[in-house]
């Protein structure tokens, strides 16, 4: 699940930000006297850690913040320093809460589900954080089960294609429930922040784009809001339509090839490596989709980002995932290679269908959405 999301959300009234003045009173059952909570958030680029102790259930933080915040946090409930923390087996209690303009009353049964309420932010943010709870708990289990598998089951391509559909059905889920939100609230943060989060080359057009064009002048404004624009700017070349990004590529042999050199074919330019997981899973739904549709104008370009010095691994994974029958590039420069940043690869595996003028016509088909986007085109 996106984590980062839930951490990442709030409202704010439509004005100018200025500083943000705010107090955090927590006031939580069971919590041990002496207690420590840890507040750790960014401003101004800094990443600033503070703390307050817990007496008689309750805490307060007063602080300030150029605009809004997300802060996570994290409960030392012996006192324990940050430091002691981190080298402990278990992982501490954690939460969120948005720092903004206000007083921030973070009030619950216990800490894990405490909700921060009391000014506009955090009373539109639980809500979300709400709605996302089911989602969240999903992956949850989907996570347990993993662990608690056999290795002969954590070896089977069938129990694994079971987990990814689940995971598959949540994400859907998650972001049906982020665009409902960003259409039905046009102009607040929180849908600022949303489109920040999910912002791709699939829903540029559709929805990123016109929504966060309705939005207020000072919502723009901030650093959120510059850094979404930059965003749009950079995803605009990666949109449906656009002609895709040329790059050149050393192949398998070191002779360099260029995506423009297969200009004249439907190109499925797909990027992945040897060590990731969820790649090779796909690689056979890539296999059967060249198979079926090779002879109609169709092929495919690898594009690896493998390790340096890794060249072995690399064509190991060619030959036995049976991939030898279309091209493949690579620096093998891992994320650092320029096609990262050219095409905005932010996770593996990640692909761009270009028809015979190089334009996208689709990115991220996995799966039957491969095979079913093949056909609607090609037959």
């Amino acid at each position: 699940m996106r984590k980062g999301l839930l951490v990442l959300l709030g409202v704010v009234p439509l004005m100018v930000f200025s500083q943000e003045d705010f107090t955090l009173k927590g006031k939580i059952k069971r919590l041990p006297e002496g207690a420590k909570v840890f507040i750790q958030y960014r401003d101004q680029g800094q990443t600033i850690l503070d703390s307050a102790v817990v007496k008689k259930n309750k805490f307060t933080y007063h602080g300030s913040v150029s605009e809004p915040a997300p802060a996570r946090l994290i409960l030392a409930s012996n006192g324990e320093t940050m430091e002691a923390l981190q080298k402990e087996k278990e992982e501490p209690a954690t939460n969120s809460i948005y720092l903004a303009r206000g007083v921030i009353k973070f009030e619950g049964a216990d800490f894990i589900t405490a909700k921060g309420k009391g000014n506009a932010i955090n009373n539109v943010y639980s809500k979300y954080k709400t709605q996302s709870e089911v989602m969240y708990r999903g992956f949850a289990d989907l996570d347990a089960e993993y662990e608690a598998a056999s290795d002969e089951q954590k070896q089977s391509e069938a129990f694994l294609r079971e987990l990814e559909t689940k995971a598959e059905s949540l994400y859907e889920k998650q972001q049906h429930l982020d665009e409902e939100f960003v259409k039905s609230n046009p102009n607040n943060y929180i849908s600022l922040a949303i489109l920040d989060e999910i912002v791709s080359a699939e829903n540029l057009i559709g929805l990123v784009k016109p929504e966060y064009e309705r939005m207020s002048s000072n919502l723009k404004a901030t650093e959120l809001g510059k850094r979404l624009k930059e965003k749009i700017a950079t995803m605009g070349r990666l949109a449906v339509g656009a002609v895709a990004p040329d790059f050149t590529l050393p192949d398998t042999v070191g002779n360099d090839l260029a995506l423009s050199s297969l200009r004249g074919k439907y190109v499925l330019v797909d990027f992945w490596a040897s060590w990731c997981a969820p790649c090779r899973q796909e690689n056979p739904t890539v296999v059967a989709a060249f198979e079926r549709f090779k002879d109609k104008n169709f092929t495919v370009l690898g594009v690896s980002l493998d390790r340096p010095g890794k060249k072995a691994d690399w064509m190991k994974a060619i030959q036995d995932d049976k991939l030898e029958q279309w091209p493949h590039v690579s620096d093998l420069q891992f994320w650092d290679s320029p096609v990262v940043q050219l095409y905005s690869i932010r996770g593996i595996p990640q692909n761009y269908l270009l028809d015979p003028d190089g334009r996208i016509v689709a990115s991220n088909l996995r799966g039957s959405a491969l095979e079913e986007k093949l056909n609607e085109i090609l037959n």
